[in-house]
This record gives structure tokens, C-alpha cells and sequence, in this order.
């Protein structure tokens, strides 16, 4: 038996109140279903399943026969406006039409590469990082696991995994690293026709070792479960679909416990919620709240779902909206389940910022002709949430017209906050649309543990082909603006050819091991198709960063005693020499041990710690 000491947290909060705190509701009869994911087994370990597929080319070849485009946008129809008075009224009053000149700083790349490229259309590049590699996976289905460095270790079909179980491949695939347990998730729907088609499927790795075994489970859809996006909570995963167009949205909240533990069978309860038939593109979809860092949320506080509620679809609605879903799950008794929705006014957006008209979504233009997707009306991958202790904090981002109805996209993005004596309101938002031209569209934004925010997304015009684009902003700037120069990651070489998709979403994440990196994947204009691209970086040092590295004492023992002595190293994260700090720890909730430091702490050095307070860990447990 080992004891196991989980880890510390600084924090340096600067937190400005606000006012016009909106009231959550309970929604009465709401539906809930239960249903069950059921194990189909436990894979062999991912490097015996490729060496194996690498000696069988018949079933290569069977899995690249399988392979099916996805049957995505079920309820898509053409524009349509109900309350078209209201969806401009001037230029977008958060536009942001350039960086301040005096908050430049830079973004440094420390992977900036080419990803899988399977030939699909679209790509729809995941990815997640978890301690030693980052996992990426591209329609219809590639996985590919690679170093921290870049390097591309392995690469597998999904079929890899699916196979043996007598599945399929089918597409949308979502890799999530539960940074909490240590675990990955692979995700994706089957390929198949009617019924055999409304399944979802998940992989589940036994170990925190991307390249071992995985348990696999299927569970059922009312319909085809179109669009699927996944979140990680403390007490389970939640998964939103596009199951009946835009009237009702969806989410399924899988048993967390039961799915770690390897279990045959596994509660997942169905919960409907309001959506609204009026959108202007008719697909319309909830998207899951993913939680990030090493705190986790606050005991009892539920797993949350968003969508947008934009006044122009709604008679006698003023003001534009954002919806939050609060599904308070009772595991035991799934009839006493609830659903609180919030509605949170934000600055006035138009969510349908189409210039073009085509197939699904091509709604916006490129150079060399011819129109490619936006996802309009979509909160993107994913919506961000962390705890700072002293209040909560989410991110997310979708696209609006800057314009007072020219329909020039830019990414309206949007930190909500909360404390546990008021609701969720808006903290800050704004709108990235720097005067150049460019619609921005497809973003993905993600929150480092100091606060800072990374945005990233792609760039396209009549004048120019499809490339991404980075920026970002440090939690002490000015709110409501990105004061991170924006960054060029891959210029876009050639038009899209019509007629094939282009990405209905990205993915951006954080680094568990530093809590600072961000990790980015998305698609763009490359080889007369599109090419996937990985992106990881920093934001440039700041003048003042100081933070705790790692715990030098005590480590994981058989034996630890009464008389256990705390240490653990501390590093200049930023430009200033540092003289004069604190350091302090508190364990399992316990009292607050802090120490004053004088010590010179040039940039990029490390000091290590040792307090004299000792701490008895005799008892077996996680301290």
C-alpha cells in the first residue's frame, strides 16, 4: 500500500466585482431518461493492436472500406430570421479592431507542426494532452500519439481499437485526458445505417498510458447522435448531441465512477432541455463545460451544458443571451434529478455572420472562389471551466458579425465568473476582429492557471486562403481586449475544392504538468485539400511570475510517520529578479503554513523549500 501526496496550488487573484447578477430557474418536467453504456471488453495494449494491424494488411484495407462520411447537421435547413429588427444595430460595440500597441507580448511556439491527415472531409482534429504525450485524432478515424517535443511516436486507426469488438469506425471523434484520474478518452460514433448508427462509442484507458490497453463501451441514442462534443466533470462525463434538430437539445451524462471502475454496465441518464426552432441555420447544439486545472469545482456544484439565445430568434426577447444548463444528477434516485437554466445577458451579437450561401455551413468566402464552413450559432470546442478558490471562472467563444450587417465574422469570446454567494455573470467579453479584412472563425479558447487566456482559430477571405492565427491576453491586462500580438501559425496555400468539407470544429487544451502550455489542433488550406496542424505554446514571461515547480518532500511511501517535513520547489517564472516572497501549503484543508523567503531568485532559477511545521501522514490515504 502507498500514500500518495496529490499536490499545491498558488494563486494571485485580482477579482472585480459586478453587478446585474441574473437568477437561475428550475425547469419544470424536465425528461430524464436513464440508459447504459455496456463494456464490449478490454483491447489489448494500443503498441500489440499496431504491430498486429501492421502484419494484416487485409484488415487495413477493411478498415479503410469501412469508412463512411458523417451524417452530420440533422435539422439543417436555410436562413431564417424571426425578429430581424433586431440583429443590427450598429457595429459590434466589444470590436476589437487592433492590439495596443504598449501591451505587446509575444506567443512562443514550442510545437508548431503538421498533424494526421486521413483524406476525410472534413478533418475535425481533437486532440487533448495529458502528463507525456499529446493525443490527436482526425475524421474518419486516425489517432496519432506524439511527445511533448512533437514527435509523432505512433499513429493507429481507430478500427485499431473498434475491430475486435465488431465495430466500425463512423467519425466525429473527441479525445479527452481526464487530467484528474489520469485516464484518456477516446470517443467517436460507428459506422452503420438506421438504428445500428444511433450509438456512441468510448474507449477508456486502463492505465495513464495512452498506448495500453482500453476498456470499450457502446451506449445507445434516441436518434443519430450527430455532432457529439464531450466534457469532463467530477462526477461524470457529459456528452451533448445533435439528436432532433434544433427544438430540443441533449445531453447524456455518464456515470464517472462506474466507467473508471471498469464496470459491465454503466448509468448514463438522457437529459432533455429547452432548445429553439428559430435559428437562422437550424442546427443548433449544447455544448458540454469541460473542467480544467488541479482544483476541482466546489463539493456540490453540478456539471453545466451552454448554448447561445440570440434575441432575433425569440418574439419579445430585448436582449442577447447565453444559456447555462445546471444538471443536478441524482445518481440514486434519477426521478429526483433537476435542471436549473440561467440566462445571462451578454453585449449584443448577430450569430449568423454569413457572407456566402452554399452546402451546410459554407457561409463564408476564400480566395480562388467558392464558400467554406463558419458553425454559425455554435458555442465552439470547448467551453473551459476552472476553479481559482476564490471564485470560478469559464471561457468559450463563437462567431458574430462585426459589422453593422456587412457580415464580417470575429470571434466574440467571453469569461463568466462566480462566487459561492452570487451566480454566474459576465466577468469580461470581447470581440477579436482586427481591422485587416479577415473573417476569424472556428476559434477555441482555453484559461492557464494564472489566469491568462489563449485564443486560437482560423482566418480566411475572398483574398486569401484558409491559415490560423493565434493571440491571447494575461490576467492583468485591461479586460475585454487580446493584448498578445497575433501570431501567424500556417498560411493557408490553396482553395478548398467546392463541395468539400471544411472543420466543424477545434480543440485547445492545457498541459496538466505545467498548467501553462497550450495545446491547439485544428485544419487548414494545404495540398489542394487541408492538412491538420498541432500548435503548443506559451505566452511570453511576464515581469513578475513566480510559481510552485514541484513537491520535493514528501513523496509517495509505504511508511511515512508523524514527523513527515513539507518541501518543494519554487521557480522565477518571469523577467524580474525576485528578492522577497511567500510560500505556504495547506493540507487536506487544514490550516494555512506560510513562510516569508528572502532569497535572490534570478529569472529561470529554482529555490526549494523546506518548512519546519512537521505533518503526521501515519493514516493510509491521499493527503
Amino acid at each position: 500500500m502507498k500514500y500518495f501526496i496529490t499536490g499545491l496550488i498558488f494563486s494571485f487573484i485580482l477579482l472585480i466585482p459586478s453587478s446585474g447578477y441574473a437568477q437561475s430557474r428550475i425547469l419544470e418536467n424536465t425528461k430524464v431518461e436513464v440508459t447504459y453504456a455496456r463494456k464490449q471488453g478490454r483491447t489489448m495494449a494500443i503498441t500489440e493492436l499496431v504491430a498486429r494491424e501492421q502484419t494484416n494488411r487485409a484488415k487495413k484495407k477493411a478498415a479503410k472500406r469501412d469508412r463512411l462520411i458523417p451524417r452530420n447537421f440533422v435539422g439543417r435547413y436555410k436562413n431564417r430570421t424571426v425578429e430581424k429588427g433586431k440583429i443590427h444595430d450598429g457595429e459590434d460595440k466589444l470590436w476589437q479592431k487592433s492590439i495596443p500597441k504598449s501591451q505587446l507580448n509575444g506567443i512562443i511556439p514550442k510545437v508548431n507542426i503538421d498533424g494526421l491527415f486521413s483524406g476525410g472531409s472534413p478533418h475535425d482534429p481533437t486532440g487533448d494532452v495529458g502528463k507525456n504525450y499529446y493525443m490527436q485524432s482526425v475524421n474518419v478515424t486516425s489517432i496519432g500519439i506524439y511527445t511533448k517535443e512533437g514527435e509523432l511516436v505512433m499513429d493507429f486507426t481507430g478500427n485499431t481499437l473498434w475491430n475486435t469488438l465488431g465495430f466500425n469506425s463512423g467519425g466525429d471523434p473527441i479525445i479527452i485526458y481526464d487530467q484528474e484520474a489520469e485516464r484518456w478518452l477516446i470517443t467517436e460514433f460507428p459506422s452503420g445505417f438506421g438504428g445500428s448508427a444511433n450509438q456512441l462509442l468510448v474507449a477508456v484507458s486502463v492505465t495513464g498510458n495512452p498506448m495500453g490497453e482500453y476498456d470499450v463501451y457502446n451506449f445507445n441514442t434516441t436518434r443519430f447522435p450527430d455532432y457529439p462534443k464531450y466534457g469532463v466533470w467530477t462526477d461524470a462525463y457529459s456528452v451533448t448531441t445533435n439528436e432532433e434538430g434544433a427544438g430540443t437539445l441533449h445531453g447524456y451524462f455518464i456515470n464517472k465512477s462506474q466507467l473508471l471502475g471498469g464496470e459491465e454496465i454503466v448509468e448514463i441518464q438522457r437529459v432533455a432541455v429547452p432548445g429553439n426552432s428559430n435559428t437562422e441555420a437550424g442546427f443548433f447544439v449544447a455544448t458540454p463545460v469541460d473542467w480544467t486545472g488541479l482544483t476541482p469545482p466546489p463539493a456540490g456544484r453540478d456539471p453545466l451544458i451552454v448554448s447561445l439565445n440570440d434575441a432575433s430568434w425569440n418574439v419579445g426577447q430585448q436582449e442577447d443571451q447565453v444559456e447555462f444548463f445546471s444538471i443536478d444528477i441524482d445518481w440514486e434516485n434519477p426521478g429526483l434529478t433537476q435542471v436549473s437554466q440561467l440566462s445571462i445577458e451578454v453585449s449584443p451579437y448577430d450569430s449568423n455572420p454569413c457572407s456566402e450561401t452554399g452546402f451546410y455551413f459554407e457561409c463564408l468566402p476564400q480566395k480562388g472562389g467558392g464558400a467554406i464552413d463558419g458553425i454559425p450559432e455554435t458555442i465552439m470546442n470547448q467551453v473551459h471551466y476552472r476553479n481559482f478558490n476564490t471564485y470560478e471562472s469559464i471561457v468559450m467563444n463563437f462567431i458574430t458579425d462585426v459589422t453593422d450587417g456587412d457580415n464580417l465574422s470575429g470571434i466574440r469570446w467571453i469569461e463568466f465568473r462566480r462566487t459561492d454567494s452570487e451566480e454566474w455573470s459576465v466577468y469580461q467579453e470581447g470581440t477579436f476582429a482586427p481591422h485587416d479584412g479577415l473573417h476569424r472563425m472556428m476559434g477555441s479558447i482555453c484559461m492557464d492557471k494564472n489566469g491568462n487566456i489563449g485564443l486560437a482559430y482560423n482566418v480566411t477571405s475572398d483574398t486569401t486562403y484558409i491559415g490560423i492565427r493565434a493571440t491571447g491576453r494575461r490576467a492583468s491586462d485591461p479586460l475585454g481586449i487580446m493584448t498578445i500580438d497575433e501570431i501567424i501559425v500556417a498560411e493557408g496555400e490553396n482553395p478548398i475544392i467546392s463541395g468539400t468539407r471544411f472543420g466543424d470544429y477545434a480543440h485547445m487544451s492545457i498541459d496538466p504538468v505545467d498548467d501553462r502550455t497550450f495545446w491547439y489542433t485544428t485544419e487548414y488550406a494545404k495540398g489542394g485539400t487541408s492538412y491538420t496542424r498541432i500548435l503548443a505554446y506559451e505566452l511570453s514571461k511576464d515581469t513578475f511570475d513566480i510559481g510552485p515547480l514541484s513537491l520535493v518532500g514528501p513523496l509517495d511511501s509505504g511508511d511515512l510517520d508523524e514527523n513527515e517535513m513539507v518541501s518543494f520547489s519554487v521557480q522565477n517564472f518571469g523577467l524580474d529578479t525576485i528578492r522577497e516572497f511567500e510560500v505556504g501549503y495547506i493540507l487536506n484543508d487544514g490550516l494555512e503554513v506560510k513562510d516569508s523567503v528572502s532569497f535572490t531568485l534570478m529569472p529561470d532559477s529554482i529555490y526549494v523549500h523546506k518548512f519546519d511545521t512537521a505533518e503526521d501522514l501515519t493514516a493510509l490515504g491521499i493527503y
